[in-house]
């Protein structure tokens, strides 16, 4: 019987979207230490606190290498660091199509060439 621990992390490939893999690493990090921070994290990747596109942070990617190394997983921000967690082209199109904001759309519209 597998049980969540025995679960695989969830890659690119799976189509999760970036905020979910995010979190499902980080929740599989805080079960193997019990680390009462990591879950606050995780929850947090969940609400998009960290996504590229849904977070409310200018640099939500230097948040999460904070917070991991406030916790002291430096190996974590190493990743996040490297991307791991960037979103993907697909969440980037989708954040376009929702934009409103005329000084947006005139950004977007002067990169389509």
């Amino acid at each position: 019987m597998n049980t969540d621990s025995e679960q695989p992390i969830p890659t690119k490939e799976d189509k999760l979207p970036t905020k979910e893999r995010l979190a499902h690493e980080i929740d599989a990090v805080a079960r193997r230490y019990g680390d009462e921070g990591l879950v606050a994290m995780a929850r947090r990747a969940r609400e998009g606190y960290y996504d590229d596109y849904e977070s409310p942070l200018a640099m939500p990617c230097v948040k999460l290498v904070e917070d991991f190394r406030f916790l002291g997983y430096e190996g974590m921000a190493r990743k996040a660091m490297d991307g791991r967690w960037d979103g993907s082209r697909e969440e980037g199109e989708a954040w376009a199509a929702r934009q409103t904001e005329p000084d947006i759309l005139e950004v977007l519209e002067m990169m389509k060439g």
